[in-house]
């Protein structure tokens, strides 16, 4: 486990990313921030028993509109997905979830290298067989990866590039992983590095690197010593002022051999470190297994027990006891839930279309009452005029009787008639009622379900930084 941090970016819990939902954040770097993550069904809800762990890596949402970074992230997806061996972090899934691209991985309980290297001050040098063990399985992981072929046999000569203390864990059941091939290279696949390009963290890159030149497997043999040097001396083996001064120190191999600054640091490993630092790759170990059959032999000769128990010792010596997370299903279930429903457009259209009609009902009502004719001009008028303004058809109402009811009614000549223009009829005025009931209904909205509180979904140990 990495110590928890939160940030600007932080997403809350319940973000989805495919079938994981992220709990709190672990770690952030310049290129992602990693989540410890619960995994749940496709439906949306947690398998049954203890949801399955999983730590997510999100791409920062700048670096998604950058096709550079982009394709530097898929590559890393491609390469560790198809990556498989006891010592490196296995691929789950990937793809685009609701807080941009991400990569789940295994979840690995225990400490970053560079967390086992900060407790050195406070307990003292680690013991030698540490070392020596947990360098030997990061090389098998190394090997495995230099090794890696495509489904046609072919070699991909895969380099990590960035064998670093941040990406080694050590878990707390003595098991040893390597992660983090986001600055990988396929050679002869990608076009990510380019000469003069310079991509690693400084300090911990070869002098190659330092200088843009080309970089096999021979790369991270250097990495592997300057992780030597610095768990069996105890201090950093390139450093300086700034980063150009770091970089002029590995060009030209510029460091403290350990025999000056540890007594009796044995002659035998000594040995072994200063080829892995050769300047010039041709002078170093030709392979990752090859410098771990070296620390074997030096094992054997020194009695040392480089096996997992014993570094699941030191751990629990340096960093007490500390319980697999769990989290509960009830929380994870809530956390789940949406923060509103989605919205259902035809939901209004039954109320919509009643009120239109009801609208419509009320202006032909009142329309009809305005064009009724007065009683006094029934015997005058004609049925052209009767017609006009879109009144009904006179045959259609009957006329009201006036006060000579009893005479025959006159019969005029239509030549005879002045034409007369139609007044036009006033329009009806709607009341506010009518009005409201046309206007659109509006949406009532939901209050927001409130996030998860990421505490409740851990134990209490984890509500503290480690």
């Amino acid at each position: 486990m990495v110590a928890t941090v939160s940030s600007a970016s932080s997403l809350p819990a319940g973000t989805r990313f495919g079938e994981f939902v992220a709990m709190r954040p672990l770690a952030a770097g310049g290129m992602a921030e990693l989540y410890l993550a619960a995994r749940v069904l496709q439906e949306g809800t947690p398998p049954s028993g203890a949801p399955t762990l999983a730590a997510v890596k999100r791409l920062l949402p700048h670096l998604g509109w950058d096709p550079e970074f982009v394709r530097m992230f898929l590559d890393e997806v491609r390469i560790a997905a198809s990556l498989r061996h006891p010592n490196i972090v296995r691929v789950l899934d990937f793809g685009v979830g609701e807080g941009g691209h991400y990569l789940a991985m295994e979840y690995l309980h225990g400490r970053t290298l560079r967390a086992v290297m900060r407790s050195i001050r406070p307990h003292g040098p680690l013991p030698l067989a540490f070392a020596v063990g947990t360098i030997m399985e990061i090389a098998a992981g190394l090997h495995a990866a230099h090794e890696h072929r495509d489904d046609d046999g072919h070699p991909l000569e895969v380099v990590h590039r960035d064998v670093s203390p941040s990406n080694a864990i050590v878990g707390f059941d003595g098991s040893v992983k390597l992660l983090d091939f986001g600055i990988a290279r396929v050679s002869e696949q990608t076009q990510l590095t380019r000469a003069g390009t310079i991509k690693g963290k400084v300090g911990y890159m070869s002098p190659e690197q330092c200088r843009g030149d080309r970089v096999d497997r021979r790369t991270d043999v250097f990495g592997l010593g300057i992780l030597l040097y610095e768990l069996t001396v105890g201090r950093r083996a390139f450093y300086a002022d700034n980063d150009y001064a770091v970089i002029g120190r590995v060009v030209d191999g510029d460091y403290e051999p350990p025999r000056s600054l540890v007594p009796d640091y044995p002659a035998p490993l000594a040995e072994v470190v200063a080829r892995a630092l050769a300047v010039e790759p041709d002078g170093r170990y030709p392979t990752a297994a090859a410098l771990s059959d070296e620390l074997a032999r030096f094992a054997r000769d020194q009695g040392l027990d480089v096996g997992a128990p014993q570094r699941a010792d030191v751990l629990a010596e340096r960093f007490g006891v500390e319980p697999v997370p769990t989290i509960d299903r009830r929380a994870l279930l809530r956390s789940l839930a949406p923060a509103s429903p989605p919205s259902r457009p035809l939901r209004w259209a039954i109320p919509l279309a009643l009120g239109g009609a009801v609208g419509v009902a009320g202006f032909v009502a009142g329309g009809l009452r305005g064009a009724t004719p007065d009683a006094k001009a029934t015997e005058a008028v004609v049925p052209a005029a009767s017609e006009s303004e879109g009144s009904s058809p006179v045959e259609d109402r009957p006329v009201a009787p006036g006060p000579d009811a009893q005479r025959p009614p006159v019969l005029v000549d239509a030549e005879q008639v002045p034409e007369v223009e139609p007044t036009p009829e006033p329009r009806p005025k709607r009341s506010k009622a009518t009005s409201r009931r046309r206007s659109k209904p509006r949406k009532k909205k939901r209050a927001a379900t409130p996030p998860a509180d990421p505490d409740e979904l851990l134990p209490s140990s984890w509500k503290k930084d480690g």
